[in-house]
């Protein structure tokens, strides 16, 4: 008979509270009055401290409100260092479940077997989670911002080895994709004076959010060297840290977000002559976008331009179920471009509208065939050879710099005083265009604002999602 293993709360009453009732309020209560990022892509990965609520609960709560309570998070990858077992490579729990006051969080086997087999440096030592407290408090978390419907997938790193936490790294790569979530469990400075903390954890937050685990690992060497008063480390978890920066280094679609700090001389009952410092940070999906669109959404879609247009040379309608929730609940911009084979006949649309989805596209479907100014209404015997593209957007972000601008991934919307212009990313693909030439072009013939009225305008990328029926 397989052996099953239940993992039990060690600090509940103690990090955290023992009573259920009163513990999920107190949860549901921080996330609530967490603050929450503009930024609106899909989180990937967060980095959360682990001491007891009292000192670091809010700063965990930060992190965790960037999820939404509507996310679709299949497998949480919870990965903390060591502090009592030390031993080579990571330990997973290979089955069974972890319990909390709330109840318990089920631990989904395949993947656990699957790191086991994969790596002489990934297997299932049972002492190293027994007494462990790092990943125990995420989970009341977790639990009560995503629901029943995620299973986890707790990893212990008991190495003290670089080489080792990349080889692990090379393991959980291909699991760092949409639907899975890393939560990456450390505290920052262990008991140097208030000030020195506030300091030297913000200097350490600034190399991770630089993305090379390299770095870190300099910034912790010197950080040993001239350490200041009381520090005992800088990092506690840094082999888990270093581990997420070997997965997330060398992917171009990750932006990393930090979110608060505080440490535990913050709090009434901290000491300020020695004291723990606590960072959340997010780790982002600049690919996409947390909108998504299925592929039945965009088959609907398409069916509605085409309806569309068959309405307006009086033509039998295809059946088509326009009600699904991402068409009458979501508000999102859409341009709809007609052509005739290879040549345009009208490209209308709107970049942000306050209508659902599925309005705004029958609009501009009708607006591009009949009411482009640059052509004549499209004609009825021009109807089979018509081929239709829309273009969907992500919701927009504004940008600091325009290094943060992708040729052909970001469209561009430039704002000053009152004058405006968009373009879509297509735009730059098209025209083989630079950076300065896109935004150029858009800001002096969209927004009538002068060739280099973009460098003092307001700028912001979105992306676009296309559905075309050339593709189908």
């Amino acid at each position: 008979m397989e052996e099953f293993f239940i993992r039990k709360p060690v600090v509940a009453g103690r990090f955290y509270e023992g009573n259920k009732v009163v513990l999920g309020e107190q949860v549901r209560n921080m996330i609530d009055t967490a603050p929450l990022s503009d930024q609106t892509n899909r989180v990937l990965a967060l980095i959360v401290p682990h001491a007891g609520y009292v000192f670091s609960g809010e700063v965990a709560a930060a992190a965790y409100k960037q999820l939404g309570s509507e996310c679709q998070i299949k497998n949480v990858f919870l990965v903390g260092s060591s502090h009592r077992v030390a031993f080579e490579g990571a330990s997973v729990y290979e089955k069974g479940h972890y319990q909390t006051p709330l109840g318990e969080v089920e631990i989904n086997n395949d993947i656990t077997r699957q790191l086991i087999n994969e790596s002489q440096f990934i297997n299932f030592r049972e002492e190293a989670h027994n007494a462990e407290h790092c990943l125990e408090v995420q989970l009341p978390f977790l639990q009560v911002q995503l629901g029943a419907g995620f299973k986890i997938i707790p990893i212990i790193l008991g190495t003290h080895d670089i080489n080792e936490c990349r080889s692990v790294a090379n393991v959980l790569k291909p699991y760092f994709q949409p639907g899975n979530l890393f939560v990456i469990s450390t505290d920052f400075s262990h008991y140097p004076g208030y000030d020195d903390a506030v300091k030297e954890d913000h200097l350490t937050a600034e190399v991770i959010l630089k993305n090379d685990p390299l770095l870190l690992s300099e910034r912790l060497q010197d950080l040993k060297e001239s350490a200041p008063e009381g520090l005992v480390t800088g990092l506690c978890g840094w082999t888990s840290v270093i581990t997420l920066l070997y997965i997330t280094a060398e992917q171009s679609n990750v932006s990393f977000e930090h979110l608060v700090y505080r440490n535990s001389g913050d709090v009434s009952l901290g000491d300020k002559n020695g004291v723990v410092g606590y960072h959340a940070i997010a780790i982002r999906d600049l690919q996409s976008d947390s909108f998504q669109l299925s592929d039945s959404d965009k088959e609907t879609i398409l069916c509605l331009v085409e309806n569309e247009l068959r309405d307006c040379f009086g033509l039998e309608q295809k059946p088509v179920d326009d009600t699904i929730s991402v068409l009458k609940q979501t508000q999102a911009g859409a341009f709809v471009s007609i052509y005739n084979e290879n040549k345009l006949r009208g490209c209308l649309g709107r970049f942000g509208s306050s209508s659902p989805l599925g309005h705004i596209i029958k609009e501009m479907a009708y607006a591009a065939a009949t009411r482009d100014q640059r052509f004549e209404p499209i004609k009825k015997e021009e109807f089979p050879n018509l081929r239709y593209e829309i273009s969907v957007l992500t919701p927009h972000r504004k940008i600091k710099s325009i290094d943060e601008i992708i040729l052909g991934k970001h469209g561009i919307y430039v704002e000053k005083d009152e004058r405006h212009g968009v373009f879509l990313p297509q735009v730059a693909v098209k025209t083989g265009w630079t950076v300065e030439e896109y935004l150029g072009h858009c800001a002096k013939d969209k927004a009538h604002m002068g060739w280099d009225g973009w460098r003092d305008a307001d700028i912001y990328v979105f992306e676009a999602i296309i559905i075309s029926n050339k593709d189908q």
